[in-house]
């Protein structure tokens, strides 16, 4: 996706939240890829703590309210990445040289030393149900949560099951982006 729809998508769910009243205490942002988000965050929420976790994390003059975590995020054991895909769901065959062994941590070690109400922007390559199942407690204080969503290598149903499983834990489909693959989703509580 290009950084000028991730800037727009980012500014839609931060416009949406603010329309529901709804100030993050901290932005849990899982996948950053080239973070293109970040600047709509660092504008909007120039004091809201923004903990970022992804393989490719750069370090490079970032305010004192942004961590970053150079980690995968899955539910704490190890998995299979692949470096070309940037994804721990490649199947491809001639791939199987470029898979390294990582280990990863949940979401709920992620956001266990920052404030709620989180926000989460989850854009992982295939792996967000995984990201999601992590999270058990930080979803207690999660009303809206962004997520990339598309068919990934084998995962055909995939953006059905994401769907289903948001559903299941009381999120309702708020928008589904028309040039991405993003949804925003909001819990009902």
């Amino acid at each position: 996706m290009s950084s000028r729809w991730t800037r727009q998508n980012a500014t839609v769910c931060a416009q949406q939240m603010k329309l529901d009243g709804y100030e993050p205490g901290t932005i849990l942002n899982i996948g950053l890829g080239s973070m293109p988000e970040m600047s709509v965050w660092l504008k909007r929420y120039p004091a809201v703590k923004i903990v970022g976790a992804d393989l490719r994390c750069r370090q490079r003059g970032q305010p004192p309210n942004v961590t970053f975590t150079k980690t995968l995020v899955g539910n704490g054991s190890n998995v299979s990445f692949c470096r070309l895909c940037h994804s721990c769901k490649c199947t491809k065959q001639n791939h199987a040289a470029t898979r390294l062994v990582m280990p990863t941590i949940t979401v709920d070690k992620l956001a266990a030393d920052s404030p709620p109400p989180y926000f989460l922007w989850i854009d992982v390559e295939g792996a967000e149900l995984d990201v999601l199942r992590s999270a058990t407690k930080t979803l207690e204080q999660t009303r809206w949560i962004n997520v990339e969503v598309q068919n990934y290598g084998d995962m055909k149903n995939h953006p059905k099951n994401i769907h289903d499983w948001m559903v299941e834990h009381e999120y309702v489909l708020v928008l589904k982006q028309a040039r991405t693959t993003d949804r925003l989703y909001r819990k009902v509580f």
